[in-house]
């Protein structure tokens, strides 16, 4: 060992070793700062470093063989041994180069998972090189501050900027709620972008220090991980404004100039600047709107409030708090939120008439009404200030649905998730248009799909139960409604849902003991006393109940055709007639047209007409009812189960045996929700007392009686030992 030792450092191997080392360190230095400029894949710098380490043997074999010397590059001599020549090989030589090839084979082996790296990668972008190169979406910027409480900061960079870059209609930018789906997350920017379908992705992070703030921007082009543009801002905090509206300027020109070729945009910036306290709680309540549970959206109402209460001229804390009102209101107190919701978005659209989200919540506020025309006309301005605002085209969608126009829907539908990704709200939109259409399995899907995705959603559990119900499935359907109750903020002994779903299992006795108790607690509840009135038949409890709500609210079209409903029980045909003549004029025309909302309508609307002896409009009605209820059922999916509407519009006709047997075989298929009206209401009276309504009516019962044990014994257990 000391003779090769002695070899090593007479032939210059260790200094050959050094100047190798030196070089291959500048080397790494070099490509360290030219790789992402030269637009090489990200595998690159480790390649680099793997053909280094290759070359080193190399280098080591010739710094044995050969020497820089005053007359170039010469062959080294070793000390000769009488019988070696001296040219020819010793055993000491083929010790080194053994040596040096081992350490070859080594590298090479170490470098063979690179390279089946580097083509999982390949194949694992592909998908993404189709992607429109317009696209973009703004991750949250990460707070790196020292006492990590600048996190509202960071989301307000990013939500600020994500908002500029969508009023330039040269660029698809991704909705918040997918953007920041991802937040705390430990993926790569290739599995963030393959999840929003985007090509592009701009990530940063945000330092404050006493009064000054640093910014950090990266905007990556998912497609090959390569950096198309970085900033860097060192300010004062309260410059911040400035800061987003450049960093989204900066941003667009690398996106429309570098990437598109095309001559730039206008970038529209942020036309007012509030101040800090009421940013934070801008921000902070739009964390707390994204949550979508009850709790959530009365916080967020809080937080906008303050915010205008810091600053009065904050048009866009005013439309979300217009937006936050109307989703916090309870439901019997629905016309004050939605007079409070429509007042505040007047203030925002005054402070700044070229809002997009003024004009987006004011949209929504005009579809509830059924202001068709007038809530098209905001949409399109919406979308015109701001061609990436996927809310709008998720009302565009409701708007459209209203009017039975599904195909339209489900097209507007479509662009919200293109748009937005991650947003459930959309995905159960989706699913309630599949359902609309009676493509049941693919809306069931949906929904549990956007479950296990998120599971902390109640809207999700509140959709599932009522179509399990729709499907038969009363007891499970109850659970899911219970569940979703409770995630809302509900005790299990105060909730509604409890006591709603004890008269859809026809527990009467049960069903009537709960709604005392629950109106004893919160007197004036108008859905209690509804049903309160039913169980008991107290038609005048009912009319009295339904006529106040309907004055206090007159735009809530539920509340409109319960009355009507009790109209007609109490057999005040005229007022029937008239409080539903006000807004459903397409069942008042010569040739009615019906939708699954307005089914409801026309069955007593068709009874008032019989009440006042007006036959001939009753069977016209009618007749148009089985029409609409004849195609709904050719629609049918495997597995969706319709009501009797049909059954009640044959009853009504006086074509008692069809009825019968319409009636029969609904049953049979397995519809129960909504059955305890078979025990109540009038328009059943024709088939009562026939023999086969009472065998029916055993049937119904029998079954649910199961369906309750199953209830009760299960209503306490977790979800997931429920399962979906």
């Amino acid at each position: 060992m000391i003779r090769v030792l002695r070899e090593l450092r007479k032939r210059r191997v260790f200094r050959g070793a050094g100047y190798y080392l030196l070089i291959a360190w500048g080397v790494l230095q070099v490509g360290d700062v030219i790789v992402e400029p030269a637009g090489l894949p990200a595998w690159s710098m480790t390649a680099l470093l793997y053909l280094l380490m290759l070359g080193f043997p190399v280098a080591m074999v010739l710094s044995w063989r050969y020497d820089i010397g005053e007359h170039g590059i010469v062959r080294t001599r070793a000390e000769h041994v009488e019988d070696t020549p001296p040219e020819s090989l010793r055993a000491i030589d083929y010790l080194v180069i053994c040596s040096l090839v081992g350490i070859s084979a080594a590298a090479l082996w170490g470098l063979l998972p690179i390279a089946q790296q580097s083509e999982q990668v390949k194949e694992s972008s592909a998908p993404l090189l189709e992607l429109a190169p317009n696209s973009i979406a703004v991750l949250p910027f990460a707070d790196i501050s020292q006492t990590q409480d600048q996190g509202f900061l960071g989301d307000g960079i990013s939500d600020t900027v994500m908002h500029v870059l969508s009023q330039i209609g040269e660029l698809t930018v991704t909705a918040r709620t997918s953007s920041f789906a991802f937040k705390g997350k430990d993926l790569s920017i290739q599995e963030i972008a393959t999840a929003l379908v985007v090509a592009h992705v701009l990530e940063g992070s945000v330092q404050k220090a006493g009064e000054q703030v640093r910014i950090i921007a990266r905007l990556i082009d998912a497609r090959s991980g390569t950096e198309v543009w970085s900033g860097y801002y060192d300010r004062a905090i309260d410059s911040v404004f400035a800061i987003q509206d450049e960093i989204a300027r900066e941003v667009a020109t690398a996106l429309t100039t570098e990437i598109l070729n095309t001559g730039g945009v206008h970038i529209v910036e942020q036309g007012y600047r509030p101040n800090l306290a009421a940013y934070e709680k801008f921000i902070l309540g739009k964390q707390e709107l994204s949550l979508r549970t009850i709790p959530g959206f009365v916080g967020a109402e809080s937080l906008f409030r303050e915010a205008t209460e810091l600053d009065p001229n904050y048009a866009l804390a005013y439309a979300y708090l217009a937006q936050a009102t109307l989703l916090a209101t309870p439901m019997d107190k629905r016309a004050t939120g939605f007079a409070t919701a429509t007042d505040v978005v007047a203030q925002a659209l005054d402070l700044d008439p070229l809002l997009a989200e003024a004009h987006g919540v004011s949209a929504e506020l005009l579809v509830f009404q059924k202001r068709f025309p007038e809530a098209e006309t905001a949409l399109q301005r919406a979308l015109e200030l701001r061609p990436s605002y996927a809310d709008a085209y998720a009302t565009y969608a409701w708007f459209y649905r209203l009017q039975g126009k599904l195909d339209d829907a489900l097209v507007q539908l479509r662009k919200a998730i293109e748009l937005d990704p991650q947003e459930n709200r959309y995905k159960t939109n989706l699913a309630n248009a599949l359902w609309s259409v009676s493509r049941a399995e693919e809306a069931m899907a949906t929904v549990k799909e956007a479950i296990e995705r998120n599971p902390s959603v109640p809207s999700n559990y509140d959709l599932l139960g009522r179509w399990y119900m729709q499907l038969g499935d009363i007891g499970k359907g109850a659970y899911w409604h219970e569940h979703a109750s409770m995630m809302n903020g509900e005790a299990a002994e105060s909730g509604w849902s409890h006591c709603l779903n004890l008269v859809q299992l026809w527990a009467e006795e049960r069903a009537l003991e709960c709604a005392q108790d629950y109106l004893r607690r919160y007197p004036g509840d108008v859905e209690a006393t509804h049903y309160l009135a039913t169980l008991t038949d107290d038609v005048e409890l009912g009319v009295q109940n339904l006529r106040e709500a309907v004055a206090s609210n007159p735009s809530f079209w539920y509340r409109r055709y319960q009355l009507a409903d009790w109209f007609v029980e109490a057999k005040q045909w005229q007022d029937a007639i008239d409080i539903l003549e006000s807004s459903e004029k397409g069942l008042f025309s010569s040739s009615p047209t019906l939708s699954d909302q307005t089914i409801w309508a026309a069955t007593s609307l068709a009874q008032a007409y019989y009440g006042l002896g007006e036959e001939e409009k009753a069977a016209v009605l009618s007749e148009a009812g089985l029409s609409y209820m004849e195609r709904r059922r050719k629609l049918q999916a495997s597995g969706y189960v319709a009501g009797v509407e049909d059954v009640q519009f044959l009853a009504l006709l006086g074509r008692s045996d069809e009825a019968l047997d319409r009636l029969e075989a609904t049953v049979a298929s397995g519809w129960r929700f909504y059955s305890f009206g078979l025990n109540y209401s009038s328009v059943f009276d024709s088939l009562r007392d026939d023999p086969r309504f009472t065998e029916v009516i055993a049937v119904i019962r029998e079954d649910l009686t199961e369906q309750l044990d199953w209830y009760d014994k299960n209503s306490d257990m977790p979800p997931e030992a429920i399962g979906l």
